[in-house]
């Protein structure tokens, strides 16, 4: 199985020893022999929990500067022999750390210290750790040749470069207890790589669970991996030595940071569709101003509008391998609350003109516009208002625009403020709502993203275009055409629940 780079806190087994210089220096491989070989420690890794092992940190490269290592797992049984020898200075080799034992005293050649030892075995390695080396005699100068299951570290006692002053070669005996491992713990779409590692395990294939959903692969790879998307089960049918067995483990998906707010959102005053275009007459419903979705009457807020485009909005993939392989998720989200407002022209100097016949206010009005006594008045509600009766009507457009706005002051009594603030709530977060969004399908899918948006937008559609906080804005009254008396009367504008616009 290939080594993943990643930090881990690892348990030191210790060796020390030392010699001095003679002979030719052998040859070693330089690289690893085996494929998927174990890396190699370096001095830099973190072993703080072994007390005096030294720091250290996985490395591709195969030389060692000081105290060199070599990664063991839980269960591995080591064996460790002298291949290589001085003539004179004599070396104790110790193990500390997870073994702690005595391997050889004063080794060295019959002549000098009288001592051939044999090789020694250590006991099962007792959790997953790293074979850490020292001579202090030498100088902890060392290379480390070799791939797994064999090693071989040669010692420099520092007189020349020749790496022969000793010589161990490490023999590394998987026997491991079988066991299934997923990591990282990933972000929705990132990888996650699940590994099937013991001594005699032989893979016979790969399952995945998640409430009704079940994926399997038959393979014989010790390694799944795949872009996770969705929480689940992992379990692997292997044989260990022959016997079959099943394991088991999980692994659980980050939520992506995707949020919306005002970078998403837009609104623009006066640039909305002429939705409705009604004379204000007393007694019948006016819209005065309105807010729509951006190029719509419709009273939706977020585009794409999703009840007549299931594809817009957002991008979406299919996973192609490991355990979460054939699962649809969202690789991207570009909804918008684009809104803009609009004012009914009538009520502007817009509006069409009607011939006014009630004959006091027809005089008036002649004199206003600069009319011959005989001639017919035509005026329309801005005309009338402003010319006719001299009221101005600036207080009131400026208070229909905050209405359908952002309202007045800090009071956020505008359709647009309240809109923004349903959108602000969690629950309506459609981001960060959609981020956990999958399926089995890429029609599941359309679906799915439309069920999700759809209840959003209604909530925060509801919320905006209620009156109960949106008043206030403007009180006052105006003269409005009457069918029951043929003239122009006072009526107060007012909203649905009759409160101030």
């Amino acid at each position: 199985m290939a080594s993943s780079r990643v930090r881990v806190l690892l348990t030191a087994v210790l060796f020390s020893a030392a010699a001095c210089d003679g002979g030719a220096p052998p040859t070693y491989p330089t690289t690893p022999s085996v494929p998927g070989a174990r890396p190699l420690l370096t001095a830099a890794d973190s072993l703080a929990a072994l007390g005096p092992a030294p720091v250290a940190t996985l490395s591709d490269s195969y030389t060692i500067a000081s105290a060199p290592g070599i990664p063991v797992r839980q269960g591995d049984v080591v064996t460790v022999s002298v291949t290589s020898i001085d003539n004179g200075r004599c070396e104790t080799v110790t193990v500390d750390g997870a073994v702690s034992a005595t391997l050889w005293t004063d080794i060295g050649t019959p002549t000098a210290c009288g001592n051939s030892p044999a090789p020694v075995t250590l006991p099962a390695i007792p959790a997953d750790g790293v074979l850490v080396f020292d001579l202090p005699l030498i100088a902890n100068t060392a290379t480390i040749t070799g791939g797994g299951p064999t090693f071989q570290v040669a010692f420099e006692d520092g007189y020349d470069s020749d790496y022969n002053d000793i010589v161990l070669s490490v023999s590394i005996a998987s026997n491991a207890e079988p066991r299934v491992t997923c990591t990282p713990a990933p972000m929705r779409g990132s990888e996650v790589s699940c590994s099937a590692t013991g001594g005699g395990v032989t893979v016979k294939a790969w399952h995945f669970t998640e409430g009704n959903l079940t994926i399997d692969e038959t393979t014989t790879s010790n390694v799944w991996s795949g872009p996770a998307v969705i929480d689940g089960d992992v379990s692997v049918d292997v044989e260990v030595n022959g016997t079959p067995r099943t394991l088991t483990t999980t692994f659980a998906v980050a939520a992506r940071p995707w949020h919306w707010g005002p970078s998403q959102w837009r609104y623009t005053q006066g640039t909305g569709q002429l939705c409705f275009k009604e004379r204000p007459v007393v007694g019948s419903p006016i819209n005065y101003g309105w807010n729509r979705r951006v190029g719509s009457c419709d009273p939706g807020r977020i585009s794409p509008d999703v009840t007549k485009n299931q594809t817009g909005g957002y991008t979406t993939q299919m996973v192609p391998r490991g355990p979460n392989r054939g699962v649809w998720y969202l690789t991207g989200v570009s909804y918008r609350m684009d809104t803009e407002s609009q004012m009914n022209p009538e009520i502007t100097s817009a509006g069409i003109q009607h011939p006014l016949t009630n004959t006091t206010q027809a005089r008036a009005c002649r004199t206003a516009l600069g009319l011959k006594n005989s001639a017919t008045v035509y005026v329309n509600f801005q005309m009338y208002n402003e010319r006719c009766e001299g009221l101005s009507l600036a207080g009131m457009y400026a208070g229909i625009w905050a209405h359908e706005g952002m309202g007045t002051g800090a009071a956020n009594n505008g359709h647009e403020a309240q809109g923004r603030i349903a959108a602000s709530d969690p629950a309506n977060d459609l981001y960060q709502i959609l981020e956990g969004v999958w399926a089995t399908s890429e029609a599941e899918m359309r679906t799915s993203v439309g069920n999700t948006v759809y209840p959003i937008e209604s909530r925060i559609t509801n919320q905006a275009a209620s009156h109960q906080f949106v008043n206030n804005n403007w009180c006052g009254s105006v003269w409005m055409w009457s069918n029951s008396t043929n003239s122009y009367v006072t009526a107060q504008i007012v909203t649905a629940n009759n409160n101030c616009i």
